[in-house]
């Protein structure tokens, strides 16, 4: 009776089980469930991969722009100085600004709560030093 049943609603019964169907994914055809899961779970990549591209960038912008006010040899500071012309401090102070704004911008984008955090660490740090 079941039979008659599923061949009316156009079911074929092949005496197999969801765990069944679920394990085919394992096999060398690739045929089964996870693998139809893991197929569909690829289409939002590459939006994914290129919002963290984009955050790399930015995150690597804003490491440069911070990397010119550590007190080294040679700094801004040390040049404005010599040169007695500070707008070469005042365009990496902007600079700086720009990209961490940019990176804030990218990371409260995301719906990641990682980048949440990030985010919030960002400004804790920011509200810090000022």
């Amino acid at each position: 009776m079941l039979n008659n049943t599923a061949s009316k609603a156009g079911i074929l019964l092949t005496g197999k089980s969801l765990l069944d169907y679920v394990n085919e994914g394992s096999n060398s055809m690739g045929n089964g469930l996870l693998n139809a899961l893991d197929k569909g779970s690829n289409i939002a990549d590459p939006a994914k991969k290129s919002s963290y591209e984009k955050l790399g960038k930015e995150a690597d912008s804003l490491s440069k722009q911070a990397a010119l006010f550590l007190p080294e040899k040679d700094t801004l500071f040390d040049k404005a100085r010599e040169s007695k012309d500070n707008k070469e401090i005042y365009n990496a102070i902007e600079a700086l600004a720009e990209s961490y704004n940019n990176t804030l911008s990218t990371l409260q984008s995301s719906s990641s709560s990682l980048d949440e955090y990030y985010a919030q660490m960002l400004r804790e740090a920011a509200d810090e030093n000022h």
